[in-house]
């Protein structure tokens, strides 16, 4: 699995407070269900790559025969975050024992207007 830049930036971007949740499908090249039954997830969120972690995103697997997880940053997570850019990175530990990165990206958390 290679790792694809996935930017959580701009119209996408997080507002402090709120609620986040990233329906991920993952998909082979023929376009078929990457099975992630048996598979552990972590999606950390820090300053830059290869810093400490400041919070981390809640991953559910919520069809893994189908390749679906849902990563869900709670409004008390995003308030903890200032106003910003950060890094954000998924890893897979597979069935095997590999651990995989298949997302990275930047994310942006804007301040609520309200």
């Amino acid at each position: 699995m290679e790792t694809e830049k996935l930017d959580i930036t701009g119209e996408h971007a997080i507002k402090r407070g709120t609620t986040r949740r990233l329906s991920l499908t993952f998909l082979k090249a023929d376009d078929t269900p990457v099975n992630l039954t048996g598979v552990s997830a972590i999606a950390k969120i820090s300053k830059n790559p290869g810093t400490v972690a400041l919070t981390q995103f809640t991953p559910n697997l919520l069809n893994p025969a189908q390749g679906i997880l849902e990563l869900v940053l709670g409004a008390s997570q995003s308030q903890q975050l200032k106003a910003g850019y950060y890094f954000w990175d998924l890893f897979l530990t597979l069935q095997n024992g590999d651990v995989v990165c298949p997302l990275q990206g930047n994310l942006e958390i804007m301040e609520r207007t309200v």
